[in-house]
């Protein structure tokens, strides 16, 4: 009995406990489906890894792991974690900046990207960066990290509470500590001028061969767009202001990358250092405002089609690579790729004409194609279309969608005869039970098996028609349907069925009163009945104008047909048996 207590007083210590976390954030955040982990976060100086193991915790406390960050300056991100299998998970980080216990204040939100195909402990790592805003609050704050199955919908992202409600992923929470903004903002306005005609073509504009420390420089700015500071002294620190120089709104050292927040006047100041510091050293100022970085020599010349495609394989595309060039790849509508190089900082465009990004991002860069054709590979040293001198590998890793299988119970059914004057007869057929998903159904019709005199393309939802006129009265058809997944791709082998076309139903060949079947009830609402059902092989119902509206192959154990998405009024039912012999009569749908 002491033991059963002692149980009760843990299980109750430890909800208790649990019930502080995260309060007084939202949560605990759960997974209705199954959690898969992330398993590093390094940021800031967390470097936390935790267990690659499905199903531990989905909502993990790391809060006694605190980062340091500096209001005003850009930190890299590296993520990890296990997608369980061939999958895509989106990862979003959330910081409370002003410190007011939620995560959903403007600025708070950095998505940083996917990541497909990943055991957690493999070299798969998502790249990013976070720039903290001029305005944090100093102290410490919480962070979240999330990551979610996103359903293959790049739409379908992380949100702080899981409002869209994720089945798969996990979220981390942990702290950071935040040093204010230093506030360098004295000097002399130098150059006078204002820079007004900044182009966002990644072109870089010298702002003064002749700038020194203590002085700052105006410029107009579009909001939303990225930009570089820097000084030809890379130890230089820069502060921005967009508002005359009253207060500090971001700081970094040379190069400052920075996206911004207003579309004004804004001012730069330059300093030697974070504590204001100033020499009488004479330097080279630079801006530049950032763009698609789709500019590079060709190379390899060849184009490059990946030669394994298992999610795992790095293709090797070449090892004499540098940045500022590109290569052409082939690739495949609804393959998922990963573009790398061995200088895991690079950054990645591709595009399909050069003339303008489809996507880009760090290395790895992870993409789904909705395309078939030759994409452009392009590589730069940052995401301002840096280049270097350094000599590196480029890589691609692919996975093809799995191929469907072939369509079964193929209607009309081997051997049928089809009528003229019955109008037109629905195609049917049962869906695969194995392979992967069908984007494209091709139908074919020949008067030889296999070679086709016609065909057409239709999607998985489309109903597809056949229908006759008096040229093809008594000619043999045959007719087969391929499936095809979003590449395009399917190893089915059809099943060939054929069908003979005739004028009308043979006359004289109605049921005897002992051979007719009886239907309950009538009028009907969702389903048809028979008293018995031997020797029933094929129901057929038809509208008033004599189009066939259903077709049904009967088994003797089938006693009940689903009429539920026929529209309400009157119908011909039409029962064939097995010795050919047909039953004629008129139901009623409500």
């Amino acid at each position: 009995m002491k033991k059963l207590i002692h149980t009760l007083v843990l299980l109750l210590c430890s909800a208790v406990a649990f019930a502080q976390f995260p309060a007084p954030y939202c949560g605990p955040i759960t997974f209705s489906s199954g959690i898969e982990p992330i398993t590093l976060v390094n940021f800031a100086g967390i470097n936390n890894a935790s267990p690659a193991i499905k199903g531990i915790g989905p909502h993990q406390n790391f809060i006694a792991i605190t980062g340091a960050v500096t209001a005003g300056q850009s930190y890299p991100i590296t993520l990890k974690g296990n997608t369980d299998g061939a999958f895509t998970n989106s990862f979003s980080v959330f910081i409370d900046w002003n410190k007011n216990n939620v995560f959903t204040d403007l600025g708070e939100t950095f998505y940083i990207g996917d990541i497909f195909g990943s055991t957690g402990t493999d070299t798969i790592k998502l790249l990013g960066s976070i720039n903290v805003p001029g305005y944090a609050t100093s102290g410490t704050t919480r962070m979240r990290v999330m990551k979610i199955y996103n359903n293959e919908d790049p739409n379908f992202l992380p949100t702080p509470c899981n409002t869209n409600g994720a089945t798969y992923g996990q979220v981390e929470e942990y702290s950071l500590t935040v040093t204010s903004i230093a506030q360098c903002l004295s000097g002399v306005h130098f150059p006078s001028s204002v820079l007004s005609t900044l182009n966002c073509n990644g072109g870089i504009n010298i702002v003064s061969t002749l700038s020194q420390t203590g002085q700052y420089f105006d410029a107009i700015v579009t909001q939303g767009k990225d930009y570089v500071i820097s000084s030809s002294i890379n130890t230089d620190y820069i502060t921005v202001s967009s508002n005359n120089g009253s207060t500090a709104t971001f700081a970094g050292t040379s190069p400052l990358v920075w996206n911004s927040n207003v579309s004004d006047t804004v001012r730069f100041y330059l300093h030697n250092n974070i504590n204001c510091g100033i020499d009488t050293i004479k330097r080279t100022t630079f801006i530049a405002c950032g763009t698609d970085c789709l500019n590079g020599a060709l190379f390899p010349v060849q184009t490059y089609t990946p030669a394994v495609c298992d999610s795992v394989t790095q293709n090797l595309i070449s090892a004499s690579a540098s940045s500022g060039q590109y290569c052409n790849v082939q690739v495949q509508k609804g393959s998922k790729y990963t573009f790398s190089t061995s200088v895991n900082t690079d950054f990645i465009t591709l595009s399909l004409n050069g003339n303008t990004a489809i996507i880009k991002g760090a290395s790895p860069l992870y993409w789904e194609s909705d395309t078939t054709g030759v994409v452009r590979f392009y590589v730069n040293s940052n995401q301002y279309c840096a280049t270097d001198t350094i000599v590196r590998s480029k890589y691609i890793s692919c996975y093809n969608l799995e191929v469907p299988g072939c369509f079964s119970n193929l209607i009309p059914a081997d051997g049928d005869t089809l009528y003229v004057s019955v109008g037109s007869y629905q195609i049917g057929f049962d869906w695969p039970t194995t392979g992967g998903p069908i984007d494209v159904i091709d139908f074919y019709v020949g008067l030889t098996p296999m070679i086709s005199f016609y065909s057409t393309s239709f999607s998985p939802f489309q109903l597809l028609t056949l229908s006759f006129d008096p040229s093809d009265i008594g000619q043999l058809y045959y007719w087969w349907l391929v499936p095809s997944n979003a590449a395009g791709a399917s190893t089915c082998t059809p099943v060939v069925h054929s069908f003979k076309v005739l004028a009308s139903p043979a006359v004289g060949v109605d049921v005897t009163k002992s051979e007719q079947y009886q239907v309950y009830p009538n009028p009907a609402t969702n389903a048809i009945h028979f008293t018995n059902t031997e020797g029933l092989a094929e129901l057929k119902i038809l509208n008033t104008l004599g189009q066939l509206i259903l077709l049904k192959r009967m088994k003797e154990s089938e006693s009940t047909v689903d009429i539920s998405e026929l529209a309400a009024g009157v119908y011909q039912l039409q029962l064939l048996n097995k010795n050919g012999k047909t039953q004629t009569m008129k139901i009623v749908k409500q």
